[in-house]
């Protein structure tokens, strides 16, 4: 039974991830038809173009229906560059010059090929708003010792979005698609470079192998002292993740399903993170959290920066 239960949240989990985040690279096939993107795409009606779909030589999704930005809400990294009025241009929102207060028509363009704007789904998640925080950085700080030749290995599989044309001859228009493209990111950093130094210090990968295609990523580290007793083997490591990107908009310049995980190799631990457990200042509710929990420790504390933040 308790199996049987286990199994059942897993399923919902890993549905409600492809829902908000997108495809795990972890659980193929995906789904739909496969799509020859490497010439030309085109059909003869719209009810021939009907998805899903996806991509015949790679196994990647295709977007045929909404642009990417708007698809996914949570685990998209935007351009770490400044906007004047970052809500203006976040895709969905309206801007100061939008000033109807009507709806836009539900038209086959937008809902997609050969949709009926009464099939549409009414449950689906509104995911308008999600990215108009537009983060453009994430990070991950933890504890870790670092004895003399010992390493930190982060590694991640993401995606980004690259745009198709699709050809409908009946109607004799082009419509975008959105092919999903797979980005591999591994940075290793060195005891050498990380464990030098009393003071806070920022620290470039030894190695690195970042397959984004467009997208320039940058990873770092910010590393500082954080021994209790002076270990000078402990330290308080950030790993952080930027989107750097300066060329296109929209989608073609966002990382979607975005995050790394970081390893301790060859001899590193990563050690309980510090925690203020029993101070006098906690509220009722940290202290029903810590009572809750009080059997597990926390190892890392993560999170992300919004667009124009991240330096």
């Amino acid at each position: 039974m308790i199996a049987d239960s286990l199994a059942a949240r897993d399923t919902i989990l890993q549905a409600l991830r492809e829902e908000l985040v997108g495809p795990d690279p972890n659980v193929p096939p995906y789904r739909g038809r496969p799509l020859d993107t490497n010439g030309p795409i085109e059909f003869a009606i719209w009810q021939d173009a009907r998805g899903p779909w996806h991509d015949a030589a790679t196994g990647e999704e295709i977007l045929h229906d909404i642009e990417p930005v708007r698809r996914y809400g949570v685990a998209v990294l935007h351009p770490a560059r400044e906007e004047a009025d970052p809500l203006a241009t976040a895709v969905g929102l309206a801007t100061a010059d939008d000033t109807s207060d009507e709806s836009t028509p539900l038209t086959p363009e937008i809902l997609g090929a050969g949709a009926d704007p009464l099939e549409v789904d009414d449950d689906d998640f509104d995911l308008s708003l999600a990215n108009a925080y537009e983060p453009s950085a994430m990070a991950v700080s933890f504890r870790v010792r670092l004895p003399t030749g010992s390493r930190l290995v982060a590694e991640g599989t993401m995606g980004r979005y690259e745009p198709l044309q699709v050809h409908i001859a009946e109607t004799d228009s082009i419509r975008s698609w959105w092919v999903r493209r797979p980005v591999q990111l591994r940075a290793v950093f060195e005891t050498a470079d990380l464990a030098s130094g009393r003071s806070r210090k920022r620290v470039h990968p030894a190695e690195l192998s970042c397959a984004a295609g467009p997208l320039d990523l940058d990873i770092e580290a910010f590393s500082r002292p954080a021994g209790s007793g002076g270990d000078p083997d402990v330290r308080l490591v950030t790993v952080f993740l930027v989107n750097r990107t300066t060329s296109g908009r929209g989608s073609v310049s966002c990382l979607f399903q975005a995050g790394f995980m970081v390893s301790a190799t060859d001899g590193a631990a990563i050690l309980p993170y510090p925690e203020g457990r029993g101070s006098a200042s906690q509220s009722d509710e940290d202290e029903s959290i810590a009572l809750l929990y009080r059997r597990y420790q926390t190892f890392s504390c993560f999170g992300v920066m919004p667009r124009g933040r991240a330096r």
